[in-house]
């Protein structure tokens, strides 16, 4: 299996909060990792630092074998062109087609004169393959279509597509399905899924729903208080349990 991302006792402080402690962990290419833990676990503090949007206070992150902060500026800039990022609002823009969305994708690879051109002018080519892309997520015929008009299942398949024309190797996604049903939870892991599998893409998202995270995902971190709790394919009913227990100290009277 080729690793990439290695954490080597990372911690990520902010000010006098201390987000994460002595995580250590390996990730590999095409994996399927759920994120599970109570708010404020350090689940999306981890998620950034994947992404090269935060430095770790302390410990290693390497990506694809590489120190991220002994990169310079250029090579970083790489290193996060190959990582796409879903937040949970998805991150569309609502006025623009779905197309235009899916352009963005490249916003980090692209001079800004190419970007004005092509959202205004797109080739046939790039409108090919971004068809193409939205062929593999189900919704070919919204190639055109203003995005807000969508469902917020088809805005979702929107962001996964967007992920995909910026040929990314690992897709990471915060929280992308806190605000939906649990059949299009569902249905958005499952395409996500078949995308890692097909293409060998690492996907790691941060979930709530601890049902879906069992039952859809090989591989299932639990976080608390930004320690890793577990690192496992299934875990116990008591290491679940555990995790969302509060402490006794965090108790109050209503």
């Amino acid at each position: 299996m080729v690793v990439v991302f290695q954490l080597d006792h990372i911690s990520k402080a902010f000010q006098q909060t201390q987000a994460l402690s002595d995580v250590s962990l390996d990730i590999d290419k095409g994996e399927m990792v759920a994120l599970i833990g109570p708010s404020g676990s350090g689940k999306t503090t981890l998620l950034k630092l994947l992404n090269a949007q935060h430095m770790p206070t302390s410990g290693r992150l390497a990506v694809d074998g590489a120190d991220i902060e002994s990169l310079s500026r250029s090579s970083l800039k790489q290193v996060r062109q190959q990582i796409a990022y879903i937040p949970q609002d998805l991150g569309l823009v609502p006025n623009l087609k779905v197309f235009q969305n899916i352009l963005l994708g490249k916003i980090g690879s692209t001079a800004s004169w190419s970007l004005i051109r092509q959202f205004f002018f797109p080739t046939q080519a790039e409108l090919t393959a971004i068809h193409s892309i939205l062929e593999d997520v189900g919704i070919p015929e919204k190639l055109y279509q203003q995005t807000s008009s969508l469902s917020g299942g088809q805005q979702q398949r929107v962001a996964v597509a967007r992920a995909l024309y910026q040929n990314a190797h690992t897709i990471l996604a915060d929280e992308p399905v806190s605000a939906v049903d649990p059949a299009r939870a569902r249905s958005l892991v499952t395409l996500l899924s078949e995308i890692s599998a097909e293409k060998n893409i690492s996907v790691i998202m941060s979930i709530h729903n601890t049902d879906i995270a069992t039952a859809m995902f090989p591989r299932i971190i639990g976080l608390k208080s930004g320690h890793l709790a577990f690192d496992t394919a299934s875990p116990t009913e008591e290491a679940m349990a555990d995790l969302y227990l509060i402490p006794d100290q965090q108790i109050t009277e209503a």
